[in-house]
């Protein structure tokens, strides 16, 4: 079954009232230049979009880059004090093998430098540099040997600290002790 209204309704839809309308010259102008004026807003607030949209993109790649990059400085600092660790380190033991060779010399040329039947007994480190300690058979032969470590190369400043003799049953023996400035290069 069908159904007609035959009563017409009092209100017209807006699109029969809109082509009803006439519209002069001027307003027909104007309302193109209003057209033109919202296309053109929409135009441009389309591309401030685009270039925000671009931006954000650009900002977010240059954060992870960041990111990326105090990761791989973080890596570097710890690598940097791991070298920096390991050539302190290094000069140690250069500094540690080197002593013992200096005085290895040093020991060395105390003995060669001492005369023939004066004896050490103990070498000793002080602040100042080295005691040495022993006995001869006569007080001049410690004279000849303090002579003698006056001209070393790796010791030098002999100074007498005490002489004395050792005992009775001994008798001429007389014990030392000479303390040695180091000239350790």
């Amino acid at each position: 079954m069908i159904r007609f209204n035959f009563l017409k309704s009092p209100e017209t839809p807006f699109l029969e009232r809109l082509r009803d309308v006439e519209f002069t010259a001027q307003t027909r102008h104007a309302l193109v230049g209003l057209a033109m004026a919202c296309s053109l807003v929409i135009f441009a607030d389309a591309i401030e979009q685009a270039r925000l949209l671009h931006a954000h993109a650009t900002a977010t790649a240059v954060a992870d880059r960041y990111a990326t990059d105090e990761q791989e400085m973080a890596g570097l600092r710890t690598s940097e004090e791991t070298v920096r660790k390991l050539s302190a380190l290094a000069a140690s033991v250069h500094t540690v093998q080197n002593s013992g060779t200096l005085r290895a010399a040093e020991f060395a040329e105390i003995g060669d430098r001492l005369p023939e039947h004066l004896w050490l007994t103990s070498i000793h480190q002080d602040a100042d540099g080295l005691l040495i300690d022993g006995g001869a058979q006569s007080y001049a032969l410690i004279g000849e040997a303090i002579g003698s470590l006056e001209h070393a190369r790796t010791v030098g400043d002999p100074i007498l600290v005490s002489s004395g003799t050792i005992d009775v049953a001994h008798p001429g023996e007389v014990d030392y002790e000479v303390h040695l400035q180091e000239h350790l290069q």
